[in-house]
């Protein structure tokens, strides 16, 4: 990879001789002087007041190093909104190298960000020829103004300022070091990550007994956004110690009690019926037990009976994962097939028509609402 302290040193001698460029900030891992390893990325923030002629030039990024890949995103493209590198939560909506990246996450996650983000940022994510990524968040200098009222997560943690041709960082406060404290979750937003989730186990379940596989696993996907969301409500609801839970699961493994962490790891599964039907099972025991611990801790009801029929109906469709030998009953399979909007046979051999499209399409909507 690009040896991160030259690359730097490339886009500060750029950023100098740039006039569209007044601050350089650096953030993330070697912003905070923690957590780098030799695949970091490097978290630089743009500002001026001509940061569009940024957005609008294809070349500067490639000045210091030749570039392999690079996605553009902003309000030029009907991209992220926010103030920070892509989503508002200064993650670049994209899988990171080094725990500084986001994702696409649900909303809780976001409830932590001041209310008054609503200026749309450009971002601009490159890896270089050599595998070095470089997160460019491209803002006005209002993104100063508000963090001199008061950092966000991502700057509380810890920044660097690298450059200020105009005096505009001289305001910001120092870093304490430390993440806000998780947000807990009100009644109305646990109640609907219940209901998310175990709306789409009945559906991964309705795929597995059609054998529609990858079906299944786009279906987890919206599942395993559900289970993040609780146990994050789960270490932040410890009482006494409320963990900082990061982004996107990031350091997982040190915010969950090891034995929940090992729980965890079984709720992926391979592509087959029987293992995805295996890690199906897995992951609604952990969701279960965060969620009825995160009921207990914060007043709400578990609402246990729900869970309890939703698993009824899967195990109905898809077999006691006890009994490896008791497979699906075929009526339950046919039956539930017409349930979802076509009849069971046809439906097997066409879940790209109508009725499958519209919910596939449906649980991709709600994902990007929620992103």
């Amino acid at each position: 990879m690009e040896d991160p302290d030259e690359l730097l040193a490339a886009i500060l001698a750029w950023a100098r001789a740039d006039d569209r460029v007044e601050v350089v900030v650096q953030t993330g891992s070697r912003g905070r002087g923690s957590g780098v390893d030799a695949y970091s990325d490097l978290d630089i923030e743009l500002i001026g007041a001509r940061w569009r002629e940024l957005v609008a030039d294809p070349d500067w990024s490639g000045a210091f190093a030749p570039v392999l890949v690079q996605v553009v995103s902003g309000p030029e493209d009907g991209g992220t909104e926010g103030d920070g590198p892509g989503p508002a939560d200064g993650t670049d909506g994209h899988a990171p190298a080094d725990g500084d990246g986001g994702g696409n996450v649900p909303a809780a996650a976001h409830e932590q960000e001041d209310e008054d983000e609503d200026e749309a940022w450009a971002s601009r994510l490159v890896v270089y020829a050599r595998g070095r990524k470089v997160d460019f968040s491209l803002a006005g200098p209002e993104r100063l103004a508000r963090r001199a009222r008061g950092l966000d997560a991502l700057y509380e943690r810890g920044y660097r300022v690298l450059l200020d041709k105009t005096g505009a960082a001289d305001a910001l406060p120092a870093a304490t070091g430390r993440a806000p404290a998780p947000p807990r979750p009100d009644r109305a937003a646990f109640d609907e990550a219940l209901d998310e989730f175990w709306f789409e186990a009945t559906q991964v379940a309705v795929y597995l007994a059609r054998g529609d596989l990858w079906v299944v696993k786009a279906r987890d996907v919206t599942m395993k956004e559900y289970l993040l969301e609780m146990l994050e409500w789960y270490a932040a609801t410890e009482p006494g110690r409320p963990r900082d839970t990061w982004h996107l699961g990031h350091h997982m493994d040190r915010w969950l009690p090891q034995r929940m962490w090992r729980a965890v790891q079984e709720t992926y599964g391979r592509f087959d019926a029987a293992d995805s039907r295996r890690a199906l099972h897995a992951t609604i025991g952990v969701f279960r037990e965060a969620s009825e611990t995160v009921a207990a801790r914060c007043g709400f009801p578990p609402r246990t009976e729900l869970a309890e029929q939703v698993s009824a109906h899967i195990d109905r469709l898809t077999g006691d994962p006890a009994d490896p030998a008791n497979p699906a009953d075929p009526a339950d399979t046919t039956a539930t097939g017409r349930a979802s909007g076509t009849a069971g046979p046809a439906d097997t051999a066409g879940t790209a028509g109508t009725a499958g499209k519209a919910d596939t399409t449906g649980t991709a909507d709600r994902a990007e609402a929620r992103a």
